[in-house]
């Protein structure tokens, strides 16, 4: 689930006139009418947002402190945004974190209420046996993706080898994606970051989206928010209850292996998590900058104001909307 991810800033900006939207001069053409619906979906986006430093409740599990200099925006609004971005959403969906400043990354928050998945495989995890699975079972599923015109995708390397820490119960992988073309040449590099906290009833995901070339950097913001992660109590992976709580169909190393390899074809299959997104909606992004400011300014405010200044989220967050059901 990767490609290059916008600031908070131009992601709320989806709604601008695309870059092709020129006028023979160079200048902008006219906007289009406006879309009631469009602009009624980009006020509550805009309104939901929440600027940290702040506790987010997610759900009934657990509590996410995001730091200041990032956002969070709930599971309902961050539906209508990965839709937009032609992205696949369920109800597994907790919500997004989002940088307020120029960085390019966001993370996808998810819960999977599986069960209580047993951990004793994260004693010795063979990461070449696991890669090699990675890459068997993608391989598997490209013969669908090119039976449905979608691009094969490759595996290709850990960006950073699976490890689990049997003390926070906290697992972190990253591979390299490639994506190919029918004639299998590359068209582009992508990667996953992946981060799980395991509880007592199932795991919350915290998926980094980033570039390749900026996943260095870009994954202690993760690491940070993985660290900021606290099941409540009675539902920490301690509390689990032999006799009365649900255990999960699948070990550990299916979080990395065969359910992996099954969300990837997912992914790729109904373009889910930004596989196809990124060249479209950046440009669209930068193209409209002036026509975002201009949404989020007061009536009358220049037009060449600081972008930052002039996008300034409010200084006391609204209450939260409904959350989707869980």
């Amino acid at each position: 689930m990767a490609l290059k991810a916008a600031s908070v800033f131009l992601l709320l900006a989806l709604w601008v006139v695309p870059a092709s939207a020129q006028s023979a001069g160079g200048q902008p053409a006219a906007a289009p009418p406006a879309d009631p619906q469009r602009t009624a979906e980009d006020k509550q986006i805009h309104d939901a947002v929440k600027r940290g430093p702040v506790d987010i409740a997610l759900r009934d599990q657990a509590v996410l402190n995001v730091p200041k200099g990032e956002v969070f925006l709930p599971a309902r609004e961050a539906a209508i945004l990965m839709r937009r971005m032609g992205n696949f959403t369920n109800d597994r969906l907790l919500g997004m974190v989002l940088p307020e400043g120029e960085e390019n990354w966001f993370v996808v928050a998810e819960f999977d209420d599986s069960g209580y998945v047993k951990d004793e495989e994260g004693k010795d995890i063979d990461a070449a046996k696991l890669l090699q699975g990675l890459k068997d079972g993608t391989e598997e599923e490209n013969k669908t993706r090119r039976e449905k015109g979608i691009d094969p995708i490759r595996v290709t390397r850990w960006i950073e080898a699976p490890h689990y820490d049997q003390v926070s119960r906290h697992l972190v992988w990253s591979i390299e994606l490639e994506t190919l073309n029918a004639n299998g040449a590359v068209k582009g590099t992508n990667l996953n970051y992946n981060t799980y906290a395991l509880g007592r009833g199932g795991f919350i995901e915290l998926n980094l989206v980033t570039d390749p070339a900026s996943v260095e950097k870009d994954k202690s913001y993760v690491r940070q928010l993985l660290s900021n992660l606290h099941f409540k109590t009675g539902k920490r992976y301690e509390d689990f209850n032999a006799s009365t709580d649900k255990v999960a169909a699948f070990g550990l190393l299916a979080l990395i292996g065969g359910l992996a390899v099954k969300k990837l074809g997912l992914l790729a299959l109904t373009g889910v998590f930004f596989v196809k997104f990124a060249k479209i909606i950046i440009a669209a992004c930068l193209a409209g900058l002036a026509a975002f400011r201009k949404f989020f300014r007061k009536k009358g405010d220049a037009v060449h104001e600081d972008m930052r200044a002039a996008s300034a989220l409010p200084a006391t967050p609204p209450p939260d909307p409904p959350s989707l059901a869980s």
